[in-house]
């Protein structure tokens, strides 16, 4: 069967069966004319126009009939059908194409966000450290105080009770510098004081000598006698050693 297209006049060579019973949305494959065909359409194409038998007087230029058969097929093989285009579905080629419309994009969503465990787990830690801090010093406060005791006024602020321990022994010395025979000396005279409430054994002493800039440039031991030293017993103390020229000052200390 052939269609024709409404617009331009061009022909389609198609199968019988392309069209169907209930019409079919075709395209014009030479001006892009769409319309949709039926098969009446098909059979109401008007067909190649034949040669008109000649008049009984023209007998000199009579057309043969297979002269115009020849001419129609030399015609449709010069210029084939186009194939059928269409759609995916009978109704599938709009009929007018809209102006596009232009539409503002719309803003993208935020990007959904989950739990925000990094955080959680910082001020798990935060207050694990400060946890350990409390406990720390609380549980070692005898030792903190006793390194630094600057800290027993804030203890006490704080209503934190402290052992605050004294010393076991009290010194009381003073010095005397003499020049002898031998040179310049220095003697060191006082009393060592048991400031608990037991007995304790004797302690040993140590004189350091230091210099203008507080370096020590000598130093000897010094033994207390008499035994174990009873509850707020004074023990006395005498020691004698030279006094160079770079000294400057001298300092007793318990060693234990």
């Amino acid at each position: 069967m052939e269609l024709a297209c409404p617009n331009c006049g061009t022909r389609f060579r198609v199968a019988d069966d392309a069209v169907g019973s209930g019409g079919r949305q075709v395209r014009c494959g030479a001006c892009g004319h769409s319309w949709r065909a039926f098969p009446e359409e098909a059979a109401a194409a008007p067909s190649e126009p034949t040669a008109q038998p000649p008049a009984a007087s023209d007998t000199a230029d009579t057309v043969e009939p297979e002269a115009i058969a020849a001419a129609v097929a030399e015609k449709t093989a010069a210029a084939p059908a186009p194939p059928l285009e269409t759609g995916q579905g009978a109704d599938s080629l709009p009929q007018d194409l809209a102006a596009p419309v232009r539409r503002r994009p719309q803003p993208l969503p935020p990007p959904e966000t989950g739990p925000r465990w990094g955080l959680l787990i910082g001020w798990l830690l935060f207050f694990a450290v400060v946890a350990g801090l409390l406990g720390g010093g609380w549980y070692f406060r005898d030792q903190v105080v006793a390194q630094v005791p600057e800290t027993t006024r804030l203890y006490d602020l704080l209503g934190i009770p402290v052992d605050q321990a004294g010393p076991a022994f009290v010194l009381d010395w003073r010095r005397a510098i003499r020049t002898e025979e031998t040179g310049p000396t220095v003697t060191l005279s006082g009393q060592v004081i048991n400031a608990t409430d037991a007995p304790l054994p004797a302690p040993q002493l140590a004189v350091v000598l230091l210099n203008a800039q507080g370096n020590q440039i000598d130093s000897w031991a010094v033994e207390v006698d008499g035994g174990p030293i009873a509850p707020g017993e004074a023990r006395d103390f005498a020691t004698k050693g030279p006094w160079p020229e770079a000294a400057s000052d001298v300092s007793v200390r318990l060693l234990q």
